[in-house]
């Protein structure tokens, strides 16, 4: 496996597809049935930018990763997803390490993600993710209303979110 930068938009559509196979898998009951995770369209943004990430596996798109710097310092971490039949096989490891590399050589001292999880109760994705994330070196250190970070309708949740916010030093 190796993860590499993109630039072809033409590759949207397949990562969108990933994407939403990884997130329909960790947290498909979060979110109304009718309700998608990322589109073609919004992929291309980080593509068009220099900040998407792909890994490849036997010729084949397993997983992406974004990252998208903050502030002078900080970098963003986003869209990490491998498709549900990779999972456990490294590709989201090697994806976070990539996205770090690439996040240090443009400067940044410091990588931030966002998990969203259920306001109330606990989710066993989502557990998993946060104790996966915890060993890779990252603390939560704050949580944020889902309305008050995503660009995204409270309506298209099943239930109500949150974002557990995670941040590591590079």
């Amino acid at each position: 496996m190796h993860v590499t930068p993109v630039t072809e938009t033409s590759l949207a559509p397949e990562l969108a597809d990933v994407i939403n196979a990884a997130y329909a898998a960790a947290e498909g009951d979060l979110f109304r049935e009718d309700a998608t995770r990322t589109t073609p369209a919004e992929v291309e943004e980080p593509i068009r930018a220099g900040a998407m990430l792909v890994a490849w596996a036997n010729g084949r798109i397993v997983g992406c990763a974004s990252v998208r710097p903050v502030d002078d310092g900080t970098t963003e971490l986003g869209f990490v997803s491998a498709l549900p039949d990779e999972w456990g096989c490294g590709v989201g490891r090697e994806l976070v390490r990539a996205a770090e590399a690439l996040a240090r050589l443009r400067g940044a001292t410091t990588m931030r993600l966002k998990l969203l999880v259920p306001s109330d109760g606990s989710h066993p994705q989502k557990d998993r993710l946060g104790a996966w994330y915890r060993r890779m070196g990252y603390e939560q250190f704050e949580s944020l209303a889902f309305e008050d970070v995503s660009a995204r309708s409270a309506s298209e949740l099943a239930v109500p979110c949150e974002f557990q916010v995670f941040r590591k030093r590079l």
